[in-house]
């Protein structure tokens, strides 16, 4: 990714230089996603149990229709996805709410343990405003967990071997000005808890 930013701005310079009258259209914007933690079990299990307790419906002023109640089964924090045309509940681990589409709309960002014997950590995103699911991952048969994170004030996807704390990846959502969920993947290794 930095090669090729790289190489982008020695192009520029190299016309600027050469006098040349070239315009570049570059192919997105460089442009990261920014979000918010509504909770998370497994980062911060303290704060859940705090909001958890509190007895207080959550809403999130920039989702409309997106409600946070306790479960009467199991008193849990969960969310009814009737305004997806569900009848059943979510009841995520963690909970974001970041515009990863760049349509100008926050979505909901949840992450789920799924799974008897062996569980896998998937994540799926939520677009209120249109009503649907806009984006999935689910590592069980690759024996991969998927998780949400806000590193640098950036909003961002992290791989992990199953059952382990070393990033494998991370994903970048990327602004390509077509409303779609776009992530860029980035190797790395390293710890969740750097």
């Amino acid at each position: 990714m930095k090669v090729k930013y790289f190489f982008s701005l020695l192009l520029v310079v190299t016309f600027a230089l050469c006098g040349c009258n070239v315009t570049l259209d570059s192919e997105f914007k460089i442009e990261k996603a920014t979000g918010r933690c509504i909770f998370d079990k497994i980062n911060d299990h303290d704060a859940y149990v705090a909001l958890r307790d509190s007895n207080e419906t959550i809403t999130v002023d920039s989702v409309p229709g997106l409600v946070i109640e306790k479960s009467e089964e199991d008193g849990e924090l969960c969310f009814p996805w009737s305004r997806l045309g569900q009848e059943h509940y979510c009841t995520p681990f963690s909970l974001y709410i970041s515009d990863v589409n760049f349509d100008g709309y926050d979505d909901v960002c949840v992450m789920n343990l799924k799974g008897s014997g062996v569980i896998s950590a998937d994540i799926t995103i939520y677009d209120f405003h249109y009503r649907n699911i806009i984006y999935t991952l689910e590592g069980r048969s690759e024996r991969r967990d998927y998780r949400f994170k806000i590193i640098d004030g950036e909003f961002v996807i992290i791989d992990c071997p199953m059952a382990s704390d070393s990033i494998s990846r991370i994903g970048h959502f990327i602004n390509k000005n077509d409303k779609k969920v776009n992530v860029e993947w980035e190797d790395i290794s390293s710890s969740l808890e750097e």
